[in-house]
């Protein structure tokens, strides 16, 4: 917003925010009503957080970082799930696939990927590098040629869809711990 009006023509600026915000990550998820409580509010500062980037004419995009299981979580008041009503307030979805098999990302992530479609989404799909997850989250005990095959294979799957955004990787030390570890360096 002002950043990107004090610069120069022809320097770069912020073209958006990228939002980490993980509601389902605290104590009260769990409890149904508290669920509600937070989605809501997790829903109104997406909304503020637009209104802020479209401050002043800058009309910056807005990006969020979700799990596949908000296919199923209800939006109080909604007759949408959150994940389509995410499709509907941001510009850009990355969902959090963290599996590590090609066969359950594209479990997961086909159904993300196909409402991302119908709203005109684009989706990226990410995967974990993290070490000590629970079993067939992480890449983290396999080989970098492992994790580009199986990318290779969910990416012959998604190719079709205009939504499909390509992959992002969790994280950056543990995918570069992951590359040292394959190649012996």
């Amino acid at each position: 917003m002002g950043f990107n009006a004090r610069q120069q023509e022809g320097k770069a600026g912020f073209a958006g925010l990228k939002l980490d915000v993980e509601p389902h990550a605290l104590p009260g998820w769990r409890d149904q009503a508290a669920r509600a409580r937070l989605v809501t509010a997790y829903l109104e500062m997406l909304d503020y957080v637009k209104a802020v980037l479209g401050q002043d004419g800058a009309d910056l995009r807005i990006a969020a970082d979700v799990p596949y299981t908000y296919l199923e979580v209800p939006v109080p008041g909604g007759e949408d799930a959150l994940f389509a009503t995410l499709c509907e307030r941001v510009d850009e979805l990355t969902l959090m696939a963290y599996l590590n098999t090609a066969e359950s990302i594209v479990q997961k992530a086909l159904p993300c990927l196909q409402v991302a479609q119908e709203h005109g989404t684009p989706l990226e799909v990410g995967v974990e590098t993290t070490p000590d997850q629970p079993e067939g989250v992480s890449f983290a005990d396999q080989s970098v040629e492992d994790l580009v095959m199986t990318l290779e294979k969910v990416y012959r799957h998604f190719m079709g869809f205009e939504s499909f955004a390509g992959f992002a990787i969790h994280d950056y030390g543990n995918l570069a711990q992951l590359i040292e570890r394959s190649h012996g360096h």
